[in-house]
């Protein structure tokens, strides 16, 4: 594996290695973190060095250098290889899609086994049981814009994703649908360093990730357009969680194992649902998206 290091500074030399001790620190800090989850109260234990390396490059990211893991053969899944289990599913996404998605599903999976990010470690039932969402909600929003969001221009549309995780809906969301400004909300460190690792790998316009707690992050931005949430808090206190910071004609966008409800609290209204099948076992499973917004509000 090679790293390729580049400063945000670009005008100016690195004075000495200051950044880099800031990493070193950094990596001590995030070394102490993993040997508690490991070994907990253990007075000894083993850090492998590959995962030393890795925390290196995660602290340099962390502390505002772009860092671009290059995969050697093997760490990437097959692009042909993630077009055919795509059009397995009736999707045909263009190679220029499938490469960052082929990189993200590497990445995931080679990070998942020092961080635990997600519950799969390879890669058909990690794209069939998370990442195939993604397929599915570009669909509804880009359904959305045709109709209920149509009057918000691409340029200022604001999209917030809370309790982002791993990057799930939501990076392989943006790689398919990429209109406007696209926030992936996240407080824990280790999710949003890998996320930014992503995201320097494999740039995707209009994608930040803020690394702290959505009640920070909500008042500093505009108002959202489109709030999308994958279990990030149950969905009656989150409408009112992100009530006074959605747009007029604003949508709260859910992915849910169950039907939208049957009724709403005052002043929402349910715009419109989708129902799609993800495999399960030897049969399917049904999933949900809601799009709920507010009553008769819009700018």
């Amino acid at each position: 594996m090679r790293a390729v290091l580049a400063s945000p500074e670009k005008d100016r030399a690195v004075q000495g290695v200051t950044p880099e001790a800031r990493a070193c620190r950094a990596v001590g800090r995030q070394i102490a973190f993993f040997a508690e989850q490991a070994c907990g109260s253990a007075q000894v234990f083993v850090i492998p060095v590959k995962n030393i390396f890795q925390l290196f490059l995660t602290a340099l990211s962390g502390k505002g250098l772009k860092v671009a893991m290059i995969q050697e053969d093997g760490m990437v899944m097959d692009v042909q290889e993630l077009g055919r289990l795509c059009a397995k599913f009736g999707f045909h996404p263009a190679r220029e899609q499938l490469e960052p998605l082929s990189v993200y599903i590497g990445l995931l999976l080679k990070w998942n086994k020092v961080m635990n990010l997600v519950g799969f470690s390879s890669p058909r039932p990690l794209f069939e049981q998370l990442v195939l969402d993604s397929f599915y909600l570009a669909e509804f929003i880009a359904g959305l814009r045709r109709g209920v969001l149509r009057h918000v221009n691409e340029n200022v549309l604001e999209c917030w994703d809370l309790g982002a995780g791993a990057g799930l809906p939501g990076i392989p969301l943006r790689i398919l649908w990429n209109e406007g400004n696209y926030a992936l909300v996240e407080p824990r460190e280790k999710r949003a360093l890998f996320m930014r690792n992503v995201l320097a790998a494999s740039p995707l316009p209009g994608v930040r990730v803020f690394q702290g707690r959505a009640e920070e992050f909500m008042p500093s931005r505009p108002p959202a357009d489109i709030i999308v949430s994958r279990a990030f808090m149950p969905w009656r206190a989150l409408l009112g969680f992100i009530e006074p910071y959605l747009a007029g004609g604003g949508l709260a966008v859910f992915l849910a194992k169950q039907a939208e409800p049957d009724e709403l609290p005052p002043g929402w209204i349910q715009h419109c649902g989708m129902e799609y099948s993800v495999p399960a076992g030897n049969s399917t499973a049904s999933r949900f998206f809601w799009a709920i917004g507010r009553n008769g509000l819009r700018d």
